[in-house]
């Protein structure tokens, strides 16, 4: 009995739950109906905007390309050299102009937006990419070049340093960057350099932009008059679309009686305006999509709740009864748990909702961080040039990363992995670290930590005196290494620049506390070190392998000198084995460091040999064994450098070997001789000779001369008779050679020659 009057209970529920949901998508269409238009029509809006940013950011940077063009062109020695001129008439100011002209043209075909490059000299005079125009043939030759001479001269008197300006020569735009050397004032410039662009590449790119949007793309100057676009817009509806931004309205109405929906964004580099304008009829056309098939999934939703009500009733409400068991609690109700139904669907759609937002806000948290790690990275290496007229400090409280006292401090952490084992454990190891260094370092400290690649960053801010706050920091450290080797087994490296740096020094803290971290990574030292401390050490067990010996080793190398390549190798190994002959781990990191720069200079199909040769000195037991295979690699290198410059030497550097050999008696012949004979200048001729033989021009005609002395020594001949013959004045000058690349007098050879057997 009690059965019977529970059935009409549930069929009741059953009947206004279902009622329920059938109502939900009639609500929805509802909504969309009446909702869809405005909120479509805002989030087009915030659409214009984005892709109005998105423009400005890309031509900003395209705009920074020409800018950075301009900078490496003003300051190039080439450049620089023409500015400095004092005349334009001579054949050396020619040659100098010609390689001004030609760097240029180099640098500007780098760069794809580029149309012209102009340098306009004090003196009235100017320089392109084709040729250089003296002062008197400016004026009547540059009306006849695609660029607005007469705008330029009216407005490069109004500049302030380098920056972009709109220029017009009638109708037509000009959009240039002018700049000058940051040597000079703008007063007593020498010159400035004018890059202008080409309006129908950055055009072009609107036009690829807007292949993935609807919207056209109007560029507009400083007076609102159109630069470059990738529409066509009348005189009409560009007033009417100034006249509505001034109003502060996102529409206007064209010629045509159409609406347009519009964006503006303002470029931060160059006076120019980017004006993102939409159809509104793209935006009603989203309107009835969505209205469309919102109706269809009603009536989809409709006709499947009406065939789910029919099933159920013709079951006999099976369902219902399952449910009335599992309120009451029998035996029954396990298989409906296994049903799905629409609540749990319902909330199921809820949490994945919730889900994605929770995501979304974690992306835009990691974004955040992303670029507070880039911001306080490029601050550490001073790389850091904010471009909208903010300091550094402005600029990094813009970005949540404020500094309020004004002493500074920089720690570094680094975990080495050491053996295998340790390799495997490297991530979990440096994420522990990563983790540690965040949560306790800030509890106590202003701190900001960021990674940089192979350690984690610190940048501590305080207000302690320095000595008072190294003491304080030195004690936390050493407690917190404490914790992380008792708590997790992770041994970490510590190094600390000096304490109390201004701002404005943060980058020189940084290479500090990098230096330290060098010294400790080096001696295997796992502890907190601290930049006064590290200088007070004893390094000169370090070893020595500077930036100028690898560059005096490669370039012996690239000019396939195979002896002075090895002489030097011996040169640095013999410098560290006098140093840091007690530590064999300095040894073998010269030697893989060496091994380093050979690998920088094999061909990339060669460096697939590179593991035999680490493994080869892998297995080598003494440094005299290693020395051999790494000479061994040099001769390699060697005999193939010296092949391909065989293959590349110039026509002229084997002619003027050829006529020395033929010439070197004639006392006349010298550099400036030699380069009139071949109608070129002395210094591209010695230039080229250098380069090719690894040997000044100069040395080569004076050991040419000292090779024929001495046979004429080794025969008898008087010193004065062999200096006449060899194309040398007097004897003074053949004593001078030999006491130059000799050591010896011409006399003190000719009785060494004499008295040693074979006569030689």
């Amino acid at each position: 009995m009690s059965s019977r009057t529970k059935r009409p209970t549930v069929l009741i529920t059953w009947g206004f739950t279902y009622l329920a949901i059938f109502m939900v998508p009639v609500i929805l269409f509802s909504f969309v109906a009446l909702r869809s238009t405005s909120v479509i029509s805002a989030e087009s809006e915030r659409a214009n905007q984005n892709f109005a940013k998105q423009i400005c950011t890309s031509m900003d940077k395209e705009l920074t390309n020409l800018s950075n063009l301009a900078q490496n062109c003003i300051h190039s020695e080439e450049v620089l050299t023409v500015l400095g001129q004092k005349e334009y008439t001579s054949s050396q100011s020619h040659y100098n102009t010609y390689l001004a002209i030609e760097y240029m043209k180099k640098v500007a075909s780098i760069a794809s937006n580029v149309q012209s490059v102009f340098v306009f000299f004090a003196d009235h005079s100017a320089m392109s990419l084709a040729s250089y125009y003296p002062s008197e043939y400016v004026d009547s030759l540059m009306p006849y070049m695609d660029f607005p001479y007469q705008a330029y001269s009216e407005y490069s008197g109004q500049i302030s340093r380098d920056q972009f300006a709109v220029l017009r020569a009638g109708e037509h735009p000009y959009l240039c960057y002018i700049c000058i050397p940051s040597a000079y004032t703008l007063n007593d410039a020498p010159g400035q350099i004018v890059v202008v662009a080409d309006l129908a590449s950055l055009s072009g790119m609107l036009a690829q932009a807007d292949d993935l949007n609807a919207s056209g793309v109007i560029a507009l100057d400083s007076s609102n008059k159109p630069v470059f676009s990738n529409i066509s817009l009348s005189q009409k509806s560009l007033e009417a679309f100034l006249e509505a931004e001034q109003k502060g309205e996102n529409q206007f109405q064209d010629d045509s009686g159409n609406w347009q929906g519009f964006a503006v964004a303002k470029s931060a580099v160059s006076p120019l305006r980017y004006a993102v304008i939409t159809p509104r009829s793209a935006f009603l056309k989203s309107y009835l999509l969505v209205r469309n098939l919102t109706l269809i999934c009603t009536l989809l939703a409709i006709v499947l709740f009406l065939t789910l009500a029919v099933f159920l009733l013709y079951r006999s409400y099976a369902p219902l009864r399952e449910l009335q068991a599992f309120v009451v609690g029998r035996a029954g109700s396990r298989s409906l748990r296994g049903r799905s139904n629409e609540w749990e669907e319902i909330r199921q759609a809820v949490d994945k909702t919730l889900d994605e937002n929770k995501r979304f806000s974690q992306e835009l948290e990691q974004q955040r961080l992303l670029v507070q790690q880039n911001i306080l990275m490029s601050l550490l290496r001073g790389r850091l040039h904010p471009s909208d007229g903010h300091s550094l400090k402005e600029f990094c409280t813009q970005h949540s990363i404020s500094f309020p006292y004004e002493n500074f401090a920089v720690l570094l952490f680094a975990v080495q992995a050491e053996s295998v084992q340790i390799l495997q454990d490297y991530p979990f190891q440096f994420h522990v670290l990563k983790q540690a260094v965040s949560e306790r370092l800030t509890q106590k400290y202003l701190c900001y930590t960021a990674d940089t690649g192979g350690g984690i960053a610190v940048i501590v801010n305080f207000s302690r005196e320095g000595e008072e706050m190294k003491t304080i920091l030195q004690e936390d450290l050493n407690q917190f290494r404490a914790f992380l080797e008792t708590n997790y087994q992770v041994s970490f490296y510590t190094a600390a620049s000096g304490m109390g740096c201004p701002f404005e020094e943060l980058s020189k803290a940084y290479y500090e506390a990098s230096y330290v971290m060098d010294y400790l990574l080096l001696h295997q030292r796992k502890t907190v070190l601290f930049y006064a401390d590290c200088l007070s050490e004893d390094t000169t067990r370090l070893y020595l392998y500077s930036s100028d010996m690898e560059q005096r080793l490669e370039y012996y190398i690239r000019l396939g000198m195979e002896e002075r390549a090895v002489r030097q190798l011996d040169l640095i190994l013999d410098q560290t084995a006098d140093t840091s002959s007690d530590l064999p781990e300095m040894v073998n990191c010269l030697l893989f460091d060496i091994t380093g720069t050979l690998l920088k200079l094999m061909e990339p199909q060669e460096r697939q040999n590179a593991a035999g040769v680490i493994r080869a000195l892998n297995s080598a037991v003494s440094l005299e064994a290693k020395r051999e295979i790494l000479c061994r690699e040099i001769g390699k290198l060697c005999i193939m450098n010296s092949n391909q410059l065989e293959q590349k030497r110039p026509k002229v550097v084997d002619e003027a070997m050829e006529y020395i050999s033929g010439s070197y008696t004639d006392p006349d012949l010298n550099v400036n001789t030699l380069a009139e004979n071949f109608h070129i200048s002395s210094s591209y001729l010695s230039k080229q000779f250098s380069e090719q033989t690894g040997q000044r021009l100069l040395d080569y005609i004076n050991q040419t001369r000292l090779r024929q002395a001495k046979e004429l020594l080794r025969q008898n001949v008087g010193v004065q008779e062999a200096a006449v013959q060899v194309g040398l004045r007097n004897s003074a000058n053949l004593i001078r050679i030999f006491k130059k690349y000799e050591g010896i007098t011409p006399g003190e050879f000719r009785d060494m020659a004499q008295g040693s057997p074979g006569g030689g």
